[in-house]
């Protein structure tokens, strides 16, 4: 398996705490866990699977509202999986961009997936669209989410000061670096979903700044993941990487912008579709 996320994050508890910050913020913004659609059609104890789990926590929360689930997480890496899981919940390794197995094939009512952008690459999408469809049984849905990363901004806050040029530059380095795997995804979902013949299809977008309460927190929740793959290039002595004291500076100088009102906007895309109940 050919883990590529972990090329530019690590794997640990703190990044797994930072991903389901990351969630509730984008959630939020979204303002829904599951589309009103999805929703309507799901059994009362439907089979779930979350592909690209990391730690499980949209399992959890889809869990507060369907207690009976049978819940499945689906990772690459088993890293962040939780030790400490319900009976009707299940953590297994997978590697979505390769033939799903066939004891997976057509069970589940809910396929969910979300930002698997940064593991992606342009010709990766129309393989894994397929896969992670194949997962769904008749009837069943696929909801997803990715964001728009190319068109992220800072914009200085309400507070007067404007302050944001060290911000863009983190942010313009960071998304030039993976602009490949940044520039796709998103924009072709709902066209490949209804390419493999799914119906109903969903497509939405919403501002990562649509609620001004979050946009500190999604700001700084965004910085620590672009810092972490700073310094990872940093220590890997990477072309293109800063030296380590013109990263700390840069870095000192990016959460005084934050401090100062700066905050972060792209937009999230959200894909849905349902398979139809009859081949």
């Amino acid at each position: 398996m050919s883990d590529i996320y972990s090329e530019y994050m690590s794997r640990h508890a703190t990044e797994a705490d930072r991903l389901d910050d990351q969630f509730d913020l984008m959630t939020k913004n979204i303002g829904f866990l599951l589309h009103p659609d999805v929703k309507a059609s799901l059994p009362a104890k439907p089979r779930v699977a979350d592909v690209a789990t990391g730690s499980g926590y949209f399992l959890g929360c889809v869990q507060k509202l369907y207690p009976d689930a049978q819940l499945d997480g689906f990772d690459i890496s088993p890293a962040l999986f939780p030790q400490d899981v319900s009976a009707n919940t299940t953590f297994r390794v997978l590697d979505i961009k390769q033939p799903i197995p066939e004891d997976l094939k057509g069970q589940y009512d809910l396929v969910h997936v979300r930002l698997l952008v940064a593991a992606m690459l342009p010709s990766d999408w129309p393989p894994v669209v397929r896969n992670a469809i194949s997962l769904l049984r008749p009837g069943g849905w696929i909801q997803w989410e990715e964001g728009n990363f190319v068109n992220a901004s800072y914009y200085p806050g309400a507070s007067g000061s404007s302050r944001t040029v060290s911000a863009r530059r983190a942010g313009t380095m960071f998304n030039r670096a993976l602009l490949t795997r940044f520039s796709t995804g998103w924009n072709i979902l709902p066209d490949e979903m209804r390419t493999v013949g799914l119906e109903n299809v969903v497509a939405e977008f919403v501002s990562s700044d649509r609620l001004p309460e979050t946009r500190t927190a999604l700001t700084v929740n965004s910085l620590i993941a672009i810092f972490a793959w700073m310094r990872k290039m940093t220590d890997q002595k990477l072309p293109g990487a800063l030296d380590k004291k013109d990263l700390e500076t840069l870095i000192t100088e990016t959460y005084k912008d934050v401090d100062a009102g700066c905050y972060v906007r792209y937009d999230i895309h959200i894909a849905a579709g349902r398979k139809p109940l009859k081949e």
